[in-house]
């Protein structure tokens, strides 16, 4: 099994550049290959998250509903969070020029906001056929005392000869 160490990324490390489309080759990668990333949610990445899909709901961007709640305080979008897998597959694991066909989500527990999440994702399945490799990865994301706040299951396919066109 490899792991890939965890570590702390941000919006400026990952956008040094953008790979051109031929030189996009994804790793190979084996069950129990694995990737995680922390990441801390911040009120301003909610308050983006709600203007950019239109969710507005006060749970999220009211203190003082957050406050009154059972929660105690403004919690993340669920979907915010599960975001957090797309980056590790293709930064991390598997590498650029892949293609998500699925992704389960179960939500387990709420995210305050100021939270850091640690969400990793686990090759469960890797099937190699002659042009393209196809995983079943699991996805997880959990809070630091350890309790998992998102479950879910992801199917990816890797292109052999990558996304760009292929000349004939």
């Amino acid at each position: 099994m490899n792991q890939v160490q965890t570590q702390q990324v941000s919006h400026e490390s990952m956008t040094g550049g953008v790979v051109p489309l031929n030189r996009m080759r994804p790793m190979v990668k084996e069950a129990g290959d694995q990737a995680s990333n922390t990441v801390t949610i911040t009120e301003q990445m909610v308050k983006i998250y709600a203007a950019l899909v239109n969710d507005e709901n006060p749970i999220h961007v009211d203190p003082e509903t957050g406050r009154q709640s059972i929660f105690g305080t403004n919690i993340a979008h669920g979907m915010l969070v599960g975001s957090l897998f797309g980056p590790i597959i293709v930064n991390q694991l598997i590498g650029p020029g892949v293609l998500y066909r699925k992704q389960t989500l179960e939500f387990d527990a709420p995210v305050p906001i100021g939270e850091a999440v640690t969400a990793t994702v686990t090759v469960q399945e890797a099937k190699h056929k002659p042009d393209k490799d196809v995983y079943v990865l699991q996805t997880e994301c959990f809070l630091p005392s350890g309790q998992r706040v998102i479950n879910g299951e992801a199917v990816i396919i890797a292109l052999k000869e990558g996304l760009a066109k292929q000349e004939a």
